[in-house]
């Protein structure tokens, strides 16, 4: 390993350490190193997923994961040290650019294991799914079936998450105003590092197998994957048991009974912002909890 790397994890290891109460892992045990390995994750944050699965797959003793992030964050000065530590490729952030993603991401996975989002753009909203076109443009920038590239990948699903959402308040303005400049990107970057996260869980799922004759089948079973892994706290319970009450259609339209909110996590977030806000902050909080539940009724 690259010595800038280890300082890179060793920094890693720190933000850990200081802005979360504890990262925990499960699934180590699905996680060897074989050639062509793709790691797809939940997106919640550019930094917490990758740089997390690295800190894991250092402890486990395997090769880092290649980080395949936006060309906007390389364009950012704040950002050149922090990408500088990591094993991270630029790929096109434009939309209609899936190709060239796909493209690079091949390139890649031909000499390192790779961590790319489940599609481009943080989730939001705490929804999480896979889209199909990410499979589809892989398969074909390696000219084989769907089917046939995941016979040919060694793809882990994972699942990342986390007590506290430190972006949650910048996120929820961004979804009620409908706008986002670069300064909320680079907020957001900055919360996503230096923000408290409570405690942390990353769940490595076993490598995605069966057979695929759509991209839709295969983003479904990568999407059941993280969900049926992915731990949810107290503040994803107690968001969901306030916001269960309506439709989820009508999460983010409905005001928040303060009332029902006991936990301090989701008190000290939601007493701090305009009321108009809070639907949007709990809803991100429930969605996993109301994914994770409606998966596990399917299985």
């Amino acid at each position: 390993m690259e010595p800038h790397y280890r300082i890179g994890l060793g920094m890693v290891g720190f933000f850990a350490t200081i802005t979360s109460s504890g990262v925990t892992s499960s699934g180590l045990e699905h996680l060897a190193e074989r050639p062509r390995t793709l790691y797809i994750s939940n997106h919640a944050d550019i930094v917490r997923e990758p740089t997390l699965i690295n800190r894991e797959l250092h402890r486990k003793g395997l090769p880092l994961a290649h980080i395949a992030a936006g060309e906007n964050l390389f364009a950012m000065a704040s950002m050149q040290l922090l990408l500088s530590l990591q094993p991270i490729f630029p790929v096109p952030r434009e939309p209609g650019q899936g190709a060239r993603v796909a493209q690079r991401v091949e390139e890649e996975l031909e000499e390192h294991p790779v961590w790319v989002a489940q599609g481009s753009g943080r989730s939001k909203t705490g929804n999480y799914h896979t889209h199909p076109h990410l499979l589809v443009n892989l398969a074909a920038a390696r000219g084989v079936s769907v089917d046939e590239y995941v016979r040919q990948t060694n793809i882990i699903p994972v699942a990342i998450s986390t007590e506290y959402e430190p972006t949650a308040a910048v996120v929820a303005r961004i979804l009620k105003s409908g706008k986002k400049s670069r300064a909320d990107d680079l907020l957001a970057v900055t919360l996503g590092i230096w923000g408290w996260k409570g405690a942390a869980h990353v769940a490595f799922s076993p490598p995605l197998a069966g057979e695929f004759p759509k991209a839709y089948v295969a983003a479904s079973a990568i999407d059941d994957a993280i969900l049926l892994s992915y731990r949810c706290f107290a503040t994803n319970r107690e968001a969901h048991e306030e916001r269960s009450r309506y439709p989820p259609r009508e999460w983010t339209a409905r005001p928040v009974d303060m009332r029902r909110i006991h936990n301090p996590l989701l008190c000290h977030q939601l007493y701090k912002v305009d009321p108009a806000l809070r639907p949007y902050i709990l809803a991100r909080y429930a969605m996993p909890e109301h994914n994770r539940l409606l998966i596990a009724g399917k299985h």
